[in-house]
């Protein structure tokens, strides 16, 4: 690389650098005083946070241009994977991680479980009314797990067999998507590096075998950006009859296995079509198959065996914080009878936590608000205007993590957050505008997390096991990195 690419990677670099540090130090006067207005608090951190952002993002850009292979070694394991064909490799690789996975899964008795899983099962046993708020797909396999376990008569079956489940889809999703990488694209060292990561992390490997439905998910978002990644390196293969069928069945279950699901597919349809036009008729017009059922299916299809909807609170999270938060922190801006109305509405408004929204918003007053929505949404934007900071306190404390890191490092949303922040960085570096199209699914699936907001590392998880994907599937067209 000469000097004066480098000093255009540093500049770029830098640029980054600076938008990360600047959320850093917002990031830390939110961690250590949960108000925005102590920025002034958190900006010994930005020399040190500007200097380590600008040099991993201009290490991996430089990493990227000047990493090269020996001609002689890619043109052997080219030669080994053309000759095992892309089927026999799946299958090598599925033997692979199910070896390391399978250990993973435990005999529980069905008493001892938590989380998801247990409502589900409270759910099952009719201990509360059927509701789609948990994945109706996900309790049927875990119906069909417990009535195993009657059958055969040993107490912990059913666990075993739904974490046996999780991981034989989720290694299955993970071998097609990398086989295809090394066979199709000839992606041979990112692909081998993405593979060991997958294998060897402690952190993916028990979220494979955890008790929710999100490793099912995450398998279903790999092979929906498969398929997104082959239409970008051949957009012939959106005429392809197996091709669509195999997005029709990806999207399908991307649908039933988490409700958001569906907002990534409407998303992504829409950038397929503003981007591929008329070509992408085909593909759009699946996916929005695919949408049209699962909200029959969500409206008809539920009333009918009497499901009911996800609770209004469920989908409220950031407005029911804001007015928290002014209630707790600014109660004097606020008039005797707009307090009198939050308490109306929020009932436990006095147990506001700032980053999580479940404590205030379980015992939101559902049947008030549906009698008088207006009357919410007055009282709230009242509030705003009043005071409009706390609003921004109450949103960014929620979300925090995701930007931010936790203290412990590792185990952080920040983490796949930041790689793929890298990752656009290096798809409009490589002016291979078509791969973002590859990327959005993560994208949308973030922006509804920020906007729900979901911030637990589960919630995350589906970008982490995306970014090896993504990483092995990016086309480096300019640095003509042949079998990277």
């Amino acid at each position: 690389m000469n000097k004066q690419n480098l000093k255009v990677r540093l500049l770029e670099s830098f640029m980054f650098g600076l938008i990360i540090a600047l959320m850093m130090v917002v990031g830390y006067s939110l961690d250590k005083y949960h108000r925005v207005q102590e920025i002034s608090q958190g900006l010994f951190i930005f020399p040190g946070a500007l200097l380590l952002s600008t040099a991993i993002i201009f290490a991996s850009l430089v990493l990227i241009e000047e990493c090269f292979i020996r001609k002689a070694l890619l043109l052997r394991i080219e030669t080994f994977t053309d000759r095992l064909g892309s089927l026999r490799l799946t299958l090598i690789i599925w033997g692979i991680m199910l070896i390391f996975y399978i250990p993973m899964c435990r005999m529980t008795p069905i008493s001892s479980i938590s989380g998801d899983l247990l409502a589900i099962t409270e759910m099952l046993q009719g201990k509360y009314a059927i509701g789609n708020h948990q994945p109706i797909l996900y309790a049927m396999i875990w119906k069909f797990c417990m009535i195993v376990q009657d059958a055969v008569g040993i107490d912990g079956i059913a666990l075993f067999l739904l974490e046996l489940l999780q991981a034989v889809v989720f290694t299955y999703a993970i071998s097609v998507c990398l086989s295809f990488m090394m066979v199709s694209l000839k992606r041979y060292v990112l692909t081998s590096v993405s593979l060991a990561g997958l294998l060897f992390s402690p952190f993916i490997k028990a979220f494979v075998v955890a008790t929710n439905k999100d490793a099912f998910f995450s398998a279903m978002l790999v092979l929906l950006i498969k398929s997104i990644i082959e239409i970008v390196n051949d957009k012939r293969c959106m005429n392809d009859n197996g091709f669509l069928f195999r997005l029709f069945v990806i999207s399908g279950f991307l649908c039933l296995f988490r409700n958001n699901g569906c907002i990534v597919l409407l998303l992504e349809a829409m950038a397929l079509l503003w981007y591929y036009k008329k070509e992408a008729i085909k593909p759009c017009l699946v996916l929005g198959t695919v949408l049209m059922l699962f909200f029959m299916m969500v409206g008809p299809f539920f009333r009918h065996f009497e499901i009911a909807n996800s609770p209004v609170h469920e989908k409220m999270s950031v407005p029911i914080s804001q007015l928290a938060n002014v209630y707790n922190n600014y109660n004097y801006v606020l008039s005797d009878s707009e307090k009198a109305q939050i308490l109306e509405y929020m009932p436990n408004v006095d147990k506001y936590t700032d980053r999580i929204a479940d404590h205030v918003k379980d015992t939101f007053n559902d049947v008030l608000y549906k009698s008088d929505k207006a009357s919410f949404w007055k009282l709230w934007f009242k509030v705003l205007l009043k005071k409009p900071v706390a609003y921004i306190d109450g949103f960014l404390n929620l979300n925090l993590y995701f930007w931010y890191p936790r203290s412990s490092f590792l185990y952080s949303e920040f983490l796949p957050v930041l790689a793929l922040f890298i990752l656009f960085l290096v798809v409009m570096e490589e002016k291979r505008k078509t791969m973002c199209l590859a990327l959005l699914p993560c994208v949308f699936l973030l922006l509804t997390s920020l906007l729900g907001p979901m911030v637990q590392y589960r919630y995350i998880m589906p970008i982490t096991v995306s970014i090896p994907i993504l990483t092995a599937g990016v086309r480096f067209d300019c640095y003509k990195l042949q079998g990277l």
